[in-house]
């Protein structure tokens, strides 16, 4: 057990994390850009008198105009402050409570691909994504004390980076091991609703 706890306090290169921190960054802000100027945020959770509401979680309401649209506003705040790395933890966790209460508001918008994004942002307010090309490391390295060249970060964070990220495919490669999927119809479904796409 003290051999694992070692290696996973291990200096490695921030590197790849940071990477992640801004593409996650620009998705998230690209995505509220979107649900701005397609009129989603009404139509999702301003207008209806009624929502699905997931199992569990029927208690959570929207709020009233023109609160989501302010909400989704700091949403996009705290996008574009995680792919900088300014205030990161801090607006990695703003965001994935905020994106995660949305989430939970209306079980019928689900889609797979935010749920996998709200679950990495909740995983990057724990890590140290900011450690290099980021708003914090250029404040720490000229205001703070400590210089180091080759920042790093333990090697646990990129584990569980790794671990969410392998969970969410290998869940959903097992889930479309059906004949539909094997047979390609969901991908020739796809393809017959957009002959007009390029």
């Amino acid at each position: 057990m003290d051999r694992l706890i070692a290696r996973a306090r291990t200096p490695v290169d921030a590197t790849s994390l940071a990477v992640l921190r801004i593409c996650v960054g620009a998705i998230c802000a690209w995505e509220v850009i979107r649900y701005f100027s397609a009129g989603w945020i009404q139509e999702f959770w301003e207008r209806p008198q009624f929502h699905f509401h997931y199992v569990g979680f029927g208690w959570v309401e929207a709020l009233p105009a023109p609160g989501m649209q302010i909400l989704w506003g700091v949403l996009g705040v705290c996008a574009v402050l995680m792919a900088v790395g300014a205030a990161y933890r801090i607006a990695a966790a703003v965001f994935a409570v905020g994106f995660g209460y949305t989430f939970l508001i209306e079980a019928a918008t689900y889609l797979n691909h935010f749920y996998f994004l709200f679950l990495l942002t909740v995983v990057l307010a724990i890590v140290p994504a900011n450690r290099v090309w980021s708003v914090d490391a250029l404040v720490k390295r000229r205001f703070g004390s400590n210089r180091r060249r080759r920042p790093s970060i333990p090697a646990w964070s990129l584990w569980l980076v790794r671990f969410q990220i392998a969970v969410v495919y290998v869940s959903g490669g097992l889930a479309k091991l059906d004949s539909d999927w094997l047979r390609g119809q969901p991908m020739s479904a796809w393809l017959a609703n957009r002959t007009d796409f390029p």
